[in-house]
């Protein structure tokens, strides 16, 4: 069996042909001496570390094939089949599955070898892939050919980037460094993709693969480190047989659905079914989403949102249903506090005494923010526990009611006044009733970030569910 080195000699004289369309569009880029940096850090690296690097490159790269919105440099009918060879070529380096990586490799140079013209970034952001299953197929005992290939991925993540005009050399570097000092702790915010990364997922969205763009969006999501279910759900995908996999995304995805996770500690933590409104502020629409398909993959159970209310119904009947449901989580953030319908929710359930025992909240900080698609212009993080932020959001509301007072006050039709009058009484019931005492109760608990309860599979809720569940069985 040939090596898979032979198969990238193949596209070599492809590459030199894209690289020479695109010399006069990206200049002063410095690749020799990068590609020769990163060689000489991974001098003594194991072998399954000198893999891992290869593998962030390849991943790291994928999204600036996308950066045009779509995949037309593959003939129509072909792009998802061509992108799925090249994710599940990272999908057997990632778990270390040996015995695939060669077909995979060949995979992804057919891929490459089938865009209609010579494109030097599209090259160069599929290449990592193959370089990065040539890494895993050496022998363990011959790390300096797996080092040469680990450059070589770099050194093609790199050019793609740059040629977006998007310097990734710092987070490559900082993830050799992370792998040598034995950490776990990668570079996991997108937003340095700026529009490429939205293109990217607008690209998979249009060919149907929005599955594979969640999987991609959930890696980075958890600091691009594979779980025991990932890993889980990787093996079924590459056993997937092979007319599924020409059949294309819908014949993929329906595969899927029969996907069934081994149960493990985690899994067998379940919690009994239960209803459960789900509280949130538009900006943090993508929170929401990880929240509700972690319910519904993990649990089956569909928490209530607004994104479910028909159209045309009623958002403040749906509102006043909050105190019905037996859990309520709110995403506690800026945006949250300082949003009339979210207080007006807020409002609704602590005039329960009990609302307590319902609450199940998380604190969005700062950091949170690479848990967002797109990052926010504004700041997302609450600030709730110190008296000067408190003040702020109060201050914020009776600012906000005396505006409102003084625009009514210029209706001069005291009937027009009337229809006013509502909304003027629910921003006076925040500033008398709701903002203060919410704010108190959150800052004298225990909260956790999004990112604490993402991390930990949202067992801090989850515990607390089965805590009042079991309470109220016996």
């Amino acid at each position: 069996m040939p090596s898979i080195g032979v198969i990238i000699l193949k596209v070599k004289s492809r590459i030199a042909a894209a690289r020479q369309v695109a010399f006069m569009r990206v200049v002063d880029m410095n690749i020799p001496s990068f590609k020769n940096q990163i060689y000489d850090k991974l001098s003594g690296l194991a072998h399954e570390d000198t893999v891992r690097f290869a593998w962030l490159c390849a991943v790291r790269a994928l999204p600036f094939l996308g950066v045009e919105g779509n995949f037309n440099l593959w003939r129509e009918g072909e792009q998802h089949k061509h992108l799925l060879s090249i994710l599940r070529a990272i999908w057997v380096v990632g778990i270390n599955d040996t015995t695939a990586v060669y077909n995979s490799a060949l995979r992804v140079s057919i891929a490459n070898r089938d865009f209609i013209t010579a494109d030097a970034l599209a090259t160069h952001a599929v290449l990592p892939a193959c370089y990065a299953a040539e890494a895993a197929w050496i022998h363990v005992d011959n790390c300096s050919n797996a080092s040469y290939y680990a450059a070589e991925a770099a050194h093609c993540a790199e050019y793609a980037a740059s040629f977006c005009g998007i310097d990734i050399t710092l987070i490559l570097l900082q993830d050799l460094d992370t792998i040598k000092s034995g950490g776990r702790n990668f570079h996991k915010d997108t937003t340095i993709y700026g529009k490429v990364w939205s293109n990217f997922q607008k690209a998979l969205s249009d060919i149907d693969c929005t599955y594979l763009g969640k999987w991609y969006a959930a890696l980075f999501l958890s600091g691009l480190i594979l779980s025991d279910e990932d890993e889980q759900k990787i093996r079924f995908l590459i056993n997937m047989p092979t007319d599924i996999y020409f059949e294309g995304s819908n014949a993929v995805e329906e595969y899927l659905l029969g996907y069934k996770p081994h149960k493990t500690a985690a899994s067998e933590s379940t919690i009994a079914p239960c209803t459960i409104f789900l509280s949130y502020c538009s900006i943090d629409r993508d929170l929401a989403d990880i929240i509700c398909d972690y319910f519904d993959e993990r649990h089956s159970i569909e928490l209530k949102r607004y994104d479910s209310l028909p159209y045309k119904g009623s958002l403040k009947s749906f509102m006043q249903t909050l105190p019905e449901h037996d859990f309520v989580i709110m995403i506690v953030s800026n945006g949250f506090l300082e949003s009339q319908a979210c207080m007006y929710e807020v409002g609704e359930l602590i005039s329960d005494r009990n609302f307590a025992n319902k609450l199940l909240f998380v604190i969005v900080d700062s950091e949170d923010v690479n848990y967002y698609k797109i990052a926010p212009t504004n700041s997302v993080g609450a600030n709730i526990y110190n008296l000067e932020g408190r003040v702020q959001y109060t201050t914020y509301w009776e600012t906000k009611l005396a505006k409102a007072r003084e625009s009514v006050a210029q209706i001069i039709s005291d009937s027009a006044k009337v229809e006013h009058q509502s909304e003027l009484r629910e921003i006076q019931k925040i500033v008398d009733q709701d903002i203060s005492p919410f704010l108190k109760y959150l800052s004298d608990t225990n909260g956790k970030s999004f990112g604490a309860m993402y991390k930990t599979d949202f067992q801090y809720i989850l515990q607390e569910i089965k805590s009042k569940q079991n309470a109220s069985n016996r």
